[in-house]
Formats: structure tokens, C-alpha cells, sequence
């Protein structure tokens, strides 16, 4: 999953993050549709928290309820992944540019490959200007409908 991202850098420090009130321990989070190895669409969401000027944590959780219990968390959101994001003076990236998901916190209730993992590639700016997410480009296979057909 590439995600194509500028974070304001007048933001103000937020956190520590917290998983029972995401948006409000976070800066910005933008969501993506990613599908298991059975076709089926689920949502991930990636929040930001401005730690210092130059860097950012983020966090990439799924709804609990569509993970097995062994892997959901106790909360409503279960967390994938987390990194940290560190930027320039000039806004670029410095550290931080890919990841991938926990392993084994991807066990989708539906039967679904539990050994599937999501690669993270932050193609990410520090720059002035609002926090804003652009055209998500997904690195996952495509489905098939039932024609065959992909889509």
C-alpha cells in the first residue's frame, strides 16, 4: 500500500496516540481499502502524530470485529502497524519510507491467507501547507469477479 502524503509542518506536537480515541491523539489519518487474499474489501486507517518539528508517528489500524479473536485487539480498533516517520529541514523524507505490517495481525475472520501481510511505502512530504492524502495507488493483486474478469 503506497500512500502519497503531505504533513502540515505547523502542526502542533500532539500525543502520546491512543488507540480508544485515534483522531483525537492524532494529527491526520487517511483510510485505504485493502483486500485479503479472498477478495474481500476491508478498511485500514492510517493516523499521524507529530512527535517533534521533524518527525511523525503513524499508526495503521483495522476494525476488531472483522479480525479472529486471537488477533483483535480488546478495543474497537486493532493496530497493524506503527512507525515513525523523520523529514528534513527541507521537507523530504528522511527515515521511515517502508514497512509492513505486525505479523499475524492480519487473521480476517473470513478464512482468508492469515500469513497475508501489507508492505508499506510512505511516499510522504513535510511541507506548509494542510495535511492532505493524494490518489492512494494499491500494491495488492486485483480481484476477480465471477466471470473471471479482474476489476
Amino acid at each position: 500500500m503506497t500512500l502519497k502524503t503531505n504533513l502540515d509542518s505547523g502542526s502542533e506536537q500532539t500525543g502520546p496516540f491512543d488507540i480508544t480515541n485515534p483522531t483525537e491523539t492524532s494529527n491526520y489519518s487517511t483510510s485505504t481499502d485493502l483486500f485479503d487474499s479472498l477478495g474481500n474489501k476491508h478498511t485500514a486507517t492510517t493516523y499521524f502524530v507529530k512527535t517533534s518539528p521533524s518527525t511523525w508517528e503513524w499508526h495503521t489500524v483495522v476494525n476488531s470485529s472483522e479480525l479472529t479473536a486471537g488477533a483483535a485487539g480488546a478495543n474497537p480498533l486493532t493496530e497493524v502497524g506503527t512507525g515513525s516517520l523523520t523529514f528534513d529541514n527541507e521537507g523530504k523524507l528522511l527515515t521511515g519510507g517502508t514497512a509492513t505490517t505486525n505479523a499475524g495481525t492480519l487473521a480476517w475472520k473470513n478464512g482468508s491467507d492469515t500469513s497475508q501481510q501489507i508492505s508499506m511505502n510512505f511516499n510522504t512530504t513535510q511541507f506548509n501547507s494542510s495535511s492532505v492524502s493524494f490518489p492512494r495507488i494499491r500494491t495488492a493483486t486485483p480481484r476477480r469477479d465471477n466471470q473471471g474478469q479482474y476489476r
